[in-house]
């Protein structure tokens, strides 16, 4: 299939415009490669001057990478899939770490920028295909410089004043430009009717799905437009009489192609743990909880939308359609020829994948403000315009040109202007919808690491609740997550938040209560005084900002004091938790609060009288090795789910790190599904209610047909090991007696 077999007059046509001048032909590339040599200093130099460390998501692609090398490291056969943590799939390390984990993090940055800004350049080229030694490779060049200036690629430090789609670290970007390369080399492939492109194109669409879930969408879009594409090209020479056998075999070979390389690469995944059913679980119950917290206006999508591909390449795309119609009614007229059925073809394919890509971010994944679940599905449509834009300059006159140009250089230009500036003007970054300042929030950077410090003189390890939102609570929090990963052995704190992806967005008193530091946004004090005057708190929103704005002004006679102190955040001591939980109820019972904070915060102490009320429990008087003890375990079924709730005491002053772990099992006993709670800090705060309450939930155990019963235990975080349970009970255990099975009544869910 010759796609831009047609171009032959235009590019006559086209040389003889050019012909007066003297340019040589490998000018637009080197301008291009010119291009990419200044964005990569200059976003190394961004990288250095930063002052942020990996934040959530990219710590989690960095714990991969060290499990991963560690593994390499031993010389032995391992699955990379099955690396924890293995919501993470291995194709993220050819971003993050590709040779090696290094305690410096800035390659890791600099490549999550660069590589994706090189594969766009990449995929132009690609796609364009036979223009690249032609006077068409200006337009080549120009599209390659549009493409790699989109704003998706440019933000750099997270900031409070504009909405970013994308931060260092993230993978979306890279998903995204493999995803463009994919579909740049099954164009190239439609070309030429070469099976190694096509080959390669089918590898790369694999490798989006060991980057990320969504690329199995990449995988089945880009094989059904192939597929759509191709069949018409064989209805056309069918209908012409001029099919050929190499035709055929092309569309054989492609498929079986596909079929072996998209079976083995979904065979090895669904094999794993990274498509497991917990994985799976997981984002199940994240969906539910995204679908509300999500969720944007019309506006705000055209103000991600502004951030993303900006007004650009939307007014190249647009240009190309109208000169396509254009011309093509033009030609109609003279010669009877309208728009090849072709170019029809790859426009309504590009629009399908934009389609079908919004629904998969809108609806399937609930996405919202996460516009860079988009990312994939927008170049794929792009790159598809490619060879359209290809067949609409064959004719355009030389204006048309002129501003194609003008529109492609244009964003190239105003980010070169942008970058060399140590400090741009963020009215002139939120116009262009990008964000290249870097090097804020020094002194939060510093605050968190004073803290750190503290915390190893005292060799403590607290637990940090973090109330505050925003950049800087971001950064704070993840200056300890990072010196956890790569210090393991050394003290730092713990962050608890409010956010819980599984349980829900919801205040947990108990959490807040076994802190011992506390994390908050600063605020003024008339701010402070009127959120104060809220007596019904209905959002989430409000719920945290009242939390703060107590919090702001209960630093005396609360039991908390100001340990630290920055432009925006301040970090308090709990130096007496009676007084503080005193003082926290009287808050509490002063407000009326939201239905998900009630259910969030039923009782946790309970006492004797309590707690021998309930009778239906599956088991009860079950003690560990003396030093834990469960008065009843009780199994509430609930639609698709399975909460399990748990009252249980601790010998005082234990110092283990001991958890108690459930687990969803088959019939042979595998897990299916995992939760566990801290058996620590214990600390009751009335002697006669020491019965404590904690719950884990299940959303989906029912729903999977392989759950047949639950399995419990105790396990020492810091000896690995598992204490045995010393009541005398019928109930079934394995793992030489350690582990505790209860059966699962389906037939009981409600």
């Amino acid at each position: 299939m010759k796609i831009s077999s047609n171009t032959q007059k235009a590019i006559g046509r086209s040389h003889i415009r050019l012909s007066h001048t003297s340019l040589p032909r490998w000018l637009p590339h080197l301008i291009v490669i010119t291009w990419l040599i200044f964005l990569g200093l200059t976003i190394w130099q961004h990288v250095v001057n930063s002052n942020q460390p990996p934040l959530y998501d990219p710590l989690s692609y960095m714990q991969k990478a060290i499990n991963f090398w560690q593994a390499w490291n031993k010389g032995q056969p391992f699955n990379p899939l099955d690396i924890e943590p293995t919501a993470r799939p291995p194709g993220t390390i050819l971003m993050s770490y590709p040779f090696g984990f290094t305690l410096d993090y800035r390659g890791f940055h600099f490549r999550s920028v660069f590589l994706p800004i090189l594969s766009v350049a990449f995929a132009a080229y690609l796609a364009a295909g036979s223009t690249l030694h032609r006077p068409g490779s200006w337009k080549v060049a120009s599209t390659a410089l549009l493409f790699t200036s989109l704003p998706m690629f440019y933000h750099l430090d997270m900031v409070e004043t504009f909405p970013e789609p994308v931060r260092w670290g993230l993978v979306d970007n890279f998903q995204a430009g493999i995803a463009a390369i994919a579909t740049a080399a099954v164009i190239r492939s439609l070309n030429n009717t070469s099976i190694f492109w096509l080959i390669s194109g089918w590898i790369l669409a694999v490798l989006t799905l060991f980057i990320k879930p969504s690329g199995l969408m990449v995988m089945a879009l880009l094989a059904v437009s192939w597929f759509a594409l191709i069949s018409l090209e064989i209805k056309r020479a069918r209908e012409q009489g001029n099919i050929t056998r190499s035709l055929s075999g092309y569309l054989r070979w492609g498929c079986l192609s596909a079929i072996v390389i998209y079976g083995t690469a979904i065979a090895l995944c669904t094999l794993s743990k990274y498509i497991s059913q917990e994985n799976l679980s997981f984002a199940q119950q994240a969906l539910i909880i995204m679908k509300s917290v999500l969720a944007v206006s019309f506006g705000e999508l055209l103000l991600w939308g502004h951030a993303s591909s900006g007004e650009a390449i939307v007014i190249w795309s647009a240009g190309i359609l109208i000169c396509l119609l254009t011309t093509a009614s033009v030609s109609k007229r003279e010669s009877g020829v309208g728009i090849p059925t072709r170019i029809k073809a790859l426009i309504f394919v590009c629009f399908s994948i934009w389609g079908i890509g919004a629904w998969y971010w809108l609806v399937a994944q609930s996405g919202g403000n996460q516009i860079r679940y988009f990312y994939p599905f927008m170049l794929m449509g792009f790159v598809m315009l490619i060879p359209v834009a290809t067949h609409a300059w064959e004719k355009s006159p030389r204006i048309v040109e002129a501003l194609f140009l003008i529109v492609s250089v244009f964003p190239a230009v105003n980010l070169a202007a942008l970058l060399i500036q140590d400090v741009p003007s963020e009215k002139w970054q939120k116009i262009t919808g990008v964000n290249v300042a870097v090097g804020k929030g020094k002194d939060v950077v510093a605050q968190a690491n004073d803290f750190i410090q503290k915390l190893r003189s005292e060799q403590a390890r607290p637990k940090l609740y973090s109330f505050a939102s925003g950049i800087s609570a971001t950064v704070f929090e993840n200056v300890g997550m990072y010196e956890e990963i790569i210090n393991p052995d050394q003290p730092t704190f713990t962050v608890q938040r409010p956010q819980d992806w599984i349980a829900g967005f919801a205040v947990r008193e108990n959490v807040l209560l076994t802190s011992e530091y506390i994390l908050i946004r600063k605020m003024d004090e008339k701010i402070a005084h009127s959120q104060m005057m809220a007596r019904h708190i209905a959002t989430f929103e409000d719920e945290s900002n009242i939390f703060q704005a107590w919090l702001n002004g209960s630093s005396k006679g609360a039991g908390i004091e100001i340990l630290s102190e920055s432009n925006e955040l301040r970090l308090l001591r709990i130096y007496d938790r009676l007084l503080f939980r005193e003082q926290l109820y009287k808050f509490v019972a002063s407000h009326s609060w939201r239905d998900e904070f009630v259910l969030a915060n039923e009782p946790v102490w309970w006492g004797a009288a309590e707690i021998k009320k309930d009778k239906s429990t599956e088991l009860s008087n079950i003690s560990f090795s003396g030093n834990y003890e469960i008065h009843s375990l009780k199994l509430v079924r609930l639609n698709e789910g399975i909460k399990v709730e748990v009252w249980w005491k601790s010998k005082p002053n234990l110092d283990a790190k001991r958890i108690m772990f459930f687990h969803i099992v088959d019939d042979e006993g595998n897990i299916i599904y995992n939760r566990d709670f801290p058996l620590y800090p214990y600390e009751p705060f009335e002697s006669d209610r020491e019965w404590r309450h904690d719950t884990v939930d299940f959303p989906f155990a029912l729903s999977n047909k392989r759950s047949t019963g639950l399995a419990f235990g105790v396990y020492n975080q810091g000896t690995g090991d598992l204490l045995a349970a010393d009541f005398d009970a019928k109930s079934k255990r394995d793992w030489n007696g350690l582990r505790i099975l209860v059966p699962i009544a389906k037939e009981e869910s409600k």
